[in-house]
């Protein structure tokens, strides 16, 4: 297991490893224990390319945990345009928006995720215009959200993560159009996916819009049940962005 590595562990291995090895743990597993090897990979990269995609995991894995401020720390020099791919630098400013909305500053993220769509290529334009759909839904503009949302649907790969975050954007506005039964259906299957895509941090948040949706239709016993997977998911990993609002959702739960 990875889990089992130190860090002096790694320090024989590839660049190219190290980065593998960063991103399993980014998306299908604990973002914690990768800052060990994609720490040594940004230090270690002499291919600019590598480099930046080194930054960006670990970017996302601080971020993932809860550390904002290291985040930024690392995503910011992708943010200075040349030499830095373009690629890199869209993501790096769709990520730091994540961070910026999940401390309700969406003007902000808004910004970023702008400059992501001016630099963006053919994949990452999902990223901006799904980011920029959320960003509208934490300002309640409801039209401009679907509106965002539908461009980031007609850009979107057959792609777990892609799908798993549409599905996300989608219950949140379904949440605002009083369409709960939408929101729980589309939530759950973005469960199932990250589930079978081996995401456990992808299949938390879903279950954390799972329980908010189930508690929209009434349902507090499914509620409870998938605010619980949720939060047990977010210990076990430190998943602690998703873990705050999941318990404050299973307190209003157990209270309803």
């Amino acid at each position: 297991m990875h889990e089992a590595r130190s860090q002096t562990d790694y320090r024989g291995l590839p660049v190219t490893s190290l980065i593998n090895i960063g991103n399993e743990f980014a998306f299908h597993g604990a973002p914690g224990p990768g800052i060990a090897p994609l720490t040594l990979a940004v230090d270690r990269a002499v291919d600019l390319a590598e480099h930046s995609q080194a930054r960006w995991i670990l970017g996302v894995c601080y971020s993932s945990i809860g550390k904002f401020v290291e985040s930024w720390d690392v995503l910011a020099p992708l943010l200075a345009g040349p030499p830095t791919p373009t690629h890199w630098a869209s993501l790096a400013h769709t990520t730091i928006a994540s961070t910026l909305r999940q401390q309700n500053e969406h003007t902000a993220a808004q910004r970023h995720d702008e400059q992501a769509l001016l630099i963006s290529d053919e994949v990452t334009a999902f990223d901006a215009y799904v980011g920029l759909a959320a960003d509208s839904v934490g300002q309640l503009d409801v039209s401009d959200a679907r509106r965002n949302w539908e461009l980031a649907r007609s850009v979107a790969r057959i792609e777990w993560r892609q799908q798993v975050r549409l599905a996300w954007v989608e219950a949140e506005i379904s949440l605002m159009e009083n369409r709960a039964d939408r929101a729980l259906q589309v939530s759950l299957t973005a469960a199932r996916v990250a589930d079978r895509s081996q995401a456990p941090r992808h299949r938390a948040k879903s279950l954390l819009f799972a329980g908010v949706s189930a508690l929209g239709v009434g349902d507090r016993g499914q509620a409870i049940q998938l605010l619980e997977e949720s939060v047990l998911i977010c210990d076990e990993l430190e998943l602690n962005p998703i873990a705050e609002p999941a318990r404050k959702m299973l307190a209003r739960a157990h209270c309803a």
